[in-house]
């Protein structure tokens, strides 16, 4: 970038010139800010603004300036929203509130310096913007005590210019307007309590706009930075509790859930008792680590207790509210309620959308993708496709306006429950989309994290269904070590996706390698969840295909029939999964001689197919062609 005329002025402005401009000196006395009386100007009413080698009268607006041109020395070097300066008026702590105060003054200040091209004033954007090695040669003409002073009049312009409300994307541009100025600033370091509550918005801000590892780092710079709860001081107590709070919806992000589990769990003990907007949604997480650790019922159980105290803290139509209920969503569908998991999920949906008032808001888009997952799940599958399809829509809107990145947690997360609705409802492109998402997890989010092991499963099953069994196999093998080395060897996750490997050892001709995996797979299942787990059940379609691979259709026979009536308990007669065990169960009976039960059972499957998913759809064209179906796990986020 080439220099401004202002660098230029600087590097060859004399040293009184620069004395002169910065009013450092060594005689003149500053009177702290709080003592200044309110409209009286604390410098002399005449003084010379130097510019370049010379200097010119500016006998109203030149202490102003001055004053002002300190100020700036300590924001970024990005531009500096007017808002914040206009803003700053409501500080009469600040050494700059009678210039902001009056409209006039503030106005002279900024054209003065405009005029002398110290600052780069944008009509257009409302911004004033000032290069930084000017800024490093005001610095270096202040005193200590003037830099502290002008560094804590840039806390409180910061904070004065805070939109309140993170969450709200409308507010995400002046949020990075703000960011460029934290760090230079040294905010974090502020015990001004509206700073503070800057500090924590910008957190929040971070994460929602999908940097959790910059969240996390400035979490950690104020919480060193911050008093301590030894104090006992109860605005300390609450500030800590709520940045931590932050930190731990930024390590989840991360996948770090061991660190965010003990860190909720600390701050929790520290505030035992106290029901306040901070523990109730920090206790979220509780939710959260009982899934982690694959106790799902006892998840579900927290999670209702967590919408009740939500609504008695923020009613049934806030934000927060909105969160703790889609975790509930969750824990129903890992329960296998799908129902119930779509009933809740379209309830959020429709709440966001009526409180945002717009389809395109981030979070309306961030529940109705999760009605649609839950809708997948509970098969209905075109339903489900043409609701990702929406979502799909709404996230391009977002990206082309640059509102969202393309590698947003949000747009990914939709990127792998687009591709499972496209390969559910037999749809195309499915193996593309799959692929590109599994990698754009894999290189941003790492390895291990849960939502690239979730795009793992996704493209496996996909490969598969295309035939590419070496190409599934070497996925799903290396996502299954990740999950148990994750989860650990017991999570129902690793034993759903070790049933999805020996899903794809079977389809690849090896049935006896599949049979000893899906035997261990189902042990662990039933141990860990029991036998009518939809888990469970699902496993068992696989158990019985590769009983009756390896010859034993009498065995097959008996674990399909408990798989076909624990589905129609559990999902309903008319679920696709339902429908490919009961596919698979006739063709049992058939190789057992039981023809009439068989083509019974074929009539029925037959119309309930063609019903649910289409006459045109995969499953009904192998169905038709006598194939054993296996059916796809598919991990709901945790």
């Amino acid at each position: 970038m080439a220099p401004w005329s202002s660098d230029v002025a600087f590097r060859s402005c004399s040293i009184g010139a620069r004395s002169r401009l910065l009013g450092s000196e060594p005689d003149r006395e500053r009177p702290h800010p709080h003592v200044a009386e309110p409209g009286v100007h604390r410098y002399p009413k005449s003084q010379k603004l130097a510019v370049g080698n010379g200097t010119h009268d500016a006998p109203a607006e030149a202490p102003a300036a001055m004053d002002l041109l300190r100020c700036c020395a300590f924001f970024g070097a990005g531009p500096i929203p007017l808002e914040s300066l206009e803003r700053g008026r409501y500080f009469p702590e600040s050494a700059l509130h009678t210039t902001l105060l009056d409209p006039i003054l503030r106005s002279r200040a900024i054209g003065a310096l405009g005029r002398t091209a110290l600052v780069r004033v944008n009509p257009v954007s409302r911004t004033i913007q000032i290069h930084r090695l000017v800024q490093g040669v005001v610095r270096d003409g202040m005193s200590e005590a003037d830099a502290e002073r002008s560094r804590h009049d840039v806390h409180l312009l910061l904070a004065a210019a805070d939109p309140g409300d993170p969450d709200d994307f409308d507010n995400w541009p002046r949020y990075e307007e703000l960011r460029g100025h934290m760090d230079p600033s040294d905010a974090e370091g502020c015990r001004h309590v509206t700073v503070r509550r800057l500090v924590l918005n910008m957190v929040r801000y971070l994460r929602v706009v999908g940097e959790p590892v910059a969240a996390q780092t400035l979490a950690d710079r104020a919480l060193d930075r911050w008093p301590t709860t030894d104090s006992g001081d109860a605005e300390a107590l609450a500030m800590n509790l709520a940045i931590n709070r932050s930190k731990v919806d930024a390590l989840v992000a991360l996948g770090e859930y061991e660190e965010a589990f003990a860190l909720s769990r600390s701050s929790l003990e520290a505030r035992s008792g106290d029901e306040n907007p901070d523990t109730v949604i920090l206790g979220r997480s509780t939710g959260v680590e009982l899934r982690w650790k694959g106790d799902f019922a006892k998840a579900l159980e927290a999670d209702e207790a967590s919408v009740d105290a939500h609504t008695r803290i923020f009613g049934r139509d806030h934000p927060q509210t909105f969160m703790a209920t889609n975790n509930l969503a969750v824990d129903h569908a890992l329960n296998g309620r799908y129902g119930k998991a779509v009933q809740e999920d379209e309830k959020v949906y429709r709440d966001c959308l009526t409180f945002y008032g717009r389809n395109d808001h981030p979070a309306v888009l961030v529940y109705q993708n999760a009605m649609a997952r839950s809708m997948r799940h509970a098969g209905h599958y075109r339903e489900a496709l043409e609701s990702a399809g929406q979502v799909y829509e709404g996230y391009r809107s977002l990206i082309r306006r640059r509102i969202l990145r393309e590698d947003h947690p949000w747009v990914l997360v939709h990127g792998n429950d687009l591709a499972a609705a496209r390969r559910d409802a037999g749809g195309t492109n499915a193996l593309s989309l799959a692929s590109d998402v599994h990698n754009r997890c894999w290189r941003i989010l790492g390895v291990d994290h849960p939502q690239t092991l979730a795009t793992a499963m996704t493209l496996g099953s996909i490969l598969r269904g295309a035939g590419r069994y070496s190409d599934a196999l070497d996925v799903l093998t290396d996502a299954v070590r990740r999950y148990e080395s994750k989860l650990g060897a017991d999570h129902p996750y690793t034993h759903a996706c070790g049933a999805s490997l020996a899903a794809t050892r079977r389809q690849d001709g090896a049935p006896a390698a599949a049979t000893g995996l899906i035997e261990s797979a189902l042990t662990g299942l039933r141990g860990a969840l029991g036998d009518d787990h939809h888990f469970t059940l699902i496993a068992m379609i696989t158990h019985a295909g590769a009983l009756a691979d390896l010859g034993d259709p009498q065995a097959a026979l008996d674990v399909g029939r408990e798989a076909l009536d624990g589905l129609r308990r559990t999902l309903g007669p008319d679920h696709p999964h339902t429908l490919a065990c009961a596919g698979n169960l006739s063709l049992v009976l058939s190789d057992l001689g039981g023809e009439e039960e068989a083509a019974t059972l074929r009539a029925d499957t037959l119309v309930r197919y063609q019903r649910s998913l289409g006459e045109q759809h995969p499953a009904v064209s192998l169905f038709l062609q006598r194939r054993r179906l296996d059916v796809d796990f598919s991990p709901v986020p945790i």
